[in-house]
């Protein structure tokens, strides 16, 4: 079927339905929850990632949109406009208030809708087959969308969402999880570890459970030798993990998880680009260019709910502190490569000599939008230095700010890894559309130790060592992943 509608009176976009062969490894989704989540619209944002023209910048005269649906589930899908809202963040009782032309990411990016009907009678089989089969966990069906537009030929922007449809079994009414604060009144993501049976087999460790408030997990023992411990994870709220979780042997135990606001990582965005070189690479000034990285980072880290927000103040650098970092920068290159080494390792030396210069906070984000070639760069010595180039792509700031959130060594880079593909964050690829996080890297940019928010005190909590590339018992799989909501 095909559609033709208009956005802001000159945005002419034709809707394309077909049917695709293949389908990407998704996230495993129960079947309740899946008819509840595909009932909501989902949100595309409406841009392409060429100058002047990305999620949030004026748009090309015509794009042209093109969805593609592979499983039986899905009978129709359909694109909708929808106004672009003042993006507000939720904050708690007694925050401080701030003046919004202080911060960046204030605006959400346009975006349109997805809404998806479902084919009845195929769910109604699934649901006859679960029926048929005792308490145990298989799958139903898979669904995948992939949403492409279009600039004439060239794929501009590309969302793709899948899901594994699963039969999960009842599980009985005996011991429970109730959330409260939910703020965006979302389906929290629960991750739990507790003991289930007395044989030493009896550890039950990461299990994934959905609820938008109080979730029953059946009879979670007393601990014993096994991990007791439940971590939360929902859109515009702080993660959450309590642990030590007192379960008894007795049915009736009831844990109270409370949202805590979202947690702010704060820091200095240094814009050394002037503008007309901005204009030149871009179209746009570099202070409009760091709000929108801002934004968009704040976007992917918010839609896989994280639970951290990026708070960065600009300061636009004259000329002459411009040039003082230039000239810092360009001294430690030349300097490498006389000596023949990287010369990353000598750039990213150089925080006394900044920190002297005022061009380096301690204990915060220090974001430096620069002009030379290349894409991005975080310093692994130093994970609140940043470096943004001028090929930068619209994830790039997000991309790093991963890497400052404990996305490092071996798995700092997902590409080749199980279970991921070029849709993910740390992915490196010439694409730049990469919008999801999974369990694994959220519960780490979270609670490692190594992670900013960590070092700099932004976040209260136990802290751990989880290793990108290691199984540890502390930590879930690095691929450990949820369906997208």
């Amino acid at each position: 079927m095909t559609g033709v509608w208009r956005v802001r009176g000159l945005l002419v976009i034709t809707v394309a339905f077909a049917f695709a062969g293949e389908m990407a490894a998704g996230g495993r989704i129960c079947l309740p929850e899946f008819v509840n989540e595909v009932a909501r619209p989902i949100p595309i944002e409406i841009g392409c990632e060429v100058v002047d023209c990305c999620p949030g910048c004026p748009l090309a005269p015509r794009l042209e949109w093109r969805v593609r649906v592979s499983g039986e589930v899905v009978n129709a899908a359909r694109i909708e406009a929808r106004p672009t809202p003042l993006r507000q963040q939720p904050r708690g009782p007694g925050a401080p208030r701030r003046d919004p032309s202080a911060e960046l990411g204030a605006r959400a990016p346009e975006t349109a809708l997805l809404r998806l009907e479902l084919n009845e009678a195929v769910v109604e089989r699934w649901r006859s087959a679960a029926g048929e089969k005792d308490a145990s966990e298989f799958p139903l069906g898979s669904a995948s969308i992939e949403v492409e537009q279009l600039n004439g030929r060239i794929v501009v922007n590309r969302h793709y969402f899948n899901w594994m449809v699963m039969h999960c079994f009842e599980t009985a009414s005996c011991d429970e999880i109730a959330t409260t604060g939910n703020q965006a009144a979302d389906a929290s993501v629960i991750l739990t570890d507790d003991r289930r049976a007395s044989a030493a087999s009896g550890c039950s460790d990461d299990s994934i459970w959905r609820t938008p408030s109080t979730l029953a997990i059946g009879n979670a023992l007393s601990p014993g030798a096994c991990r007791s411990e439940v971590a939360v994870f929902s859109e515009a709220d702080a993660m959450v993990l309590r642990e030590d979780v007192p379960w008894t042997n007795a049915c009736g135990d009831q844990i109270d998880i409370a949202h805590d606001p979202i947690v702010e990582l704060p820091g200095t965005v240094f814009l050394a680009v002037p503008d007309f070189t901005a204009l030149l690479e871009w179209g746009k000034k570099v202070d409009e260019i760091a709000k929108l990285d801002v934004e968009r980072a704040n976007w992917v880290y918010d839609h896989n709910k994280i639970g951290i927000a990026l708070r960065l103040t600009p300061r636009k650098l004259n000329p002459l502190d411009g040039a003082r970092l230039l000239t810092h920068l360009g001294s430690a290159i030349l300097q490498a490569l006389a000596s023949g080494l990287d010369p990353s390792s000598f750039v990213c030396n150089l925080t006394s000599a900044l920190e002297s210069a005022g061009l380096y906070l301690p204990g915060q984000l220090n974001v430096y939008y620069l002009p030379v070639p290349g894409t991005g760069m975080m310093c692994e010595d130093d994970p609140n230095v940043i470096f943004i180039g001028l090929n930068r792509k619209p994830e790039t700031l997000a991309h790093e700010g991963g890497h400052s959130l404990a996305m490092v060594g071996a798995g700092a880079h997902t590409n080749g890894w199980a279970g991921f593909d070029a849709h993910n964050l740390m992915w490196v690829d010439e694409l730049d559309v990469r919008d999801h996080v999974s369990l694994g890297q959220a519960f780490r940019m979270n609670v490692d130790s190594a992670s900013a928010l960590n070092a700099n005190g932004a976040r209260v909590g136990p802290t751990r060592l989880c290793p990108t590339d290691k199984i540890s018992a502390d930590c879930p799989a690095l691929g450990s992943d949820w369906a997208r909501p």
